[in-house]
């Protein structure tokens, strides 16, 4: 399921193909946001498997999600 915050997200047919790009981007700068996304979004992981599997604090996940949410609304959207 997609993430409450980012559930424009999958409603165009280049939607995913746009996330896989911006994902490498942030990669290249934050491997562990990128993480986290591929993790909630790709997998559908809530936030504390997440937390688990990255051996990260519930908070950290949470702050980083709305960190990157608002991050690939300003590259995925930039027009809005």
């Amino acid at each position: 399921p997609f993430i409450q915050d980012i559930r424009w997200l999958g409603k165009r047919e280049a939607d995913a193909f746009d996330l896989d790009r911006a994902l490498s981007r942030l990669e290249e700068f934050d491997s562990r946001k990128a993480r986290i996304i591929e993790l909630r979004v790709y997998l559908g992981c809530t936030a504390e498997e997440t937390a688990s599997i990255l051996n990260l604090s519930k908070a950290t996940v949470d702050r980083d999600m709305r960190l990157t949410c608002a991050w690939l609304c300003r590259e995925l959207r930039p027009e809005q």
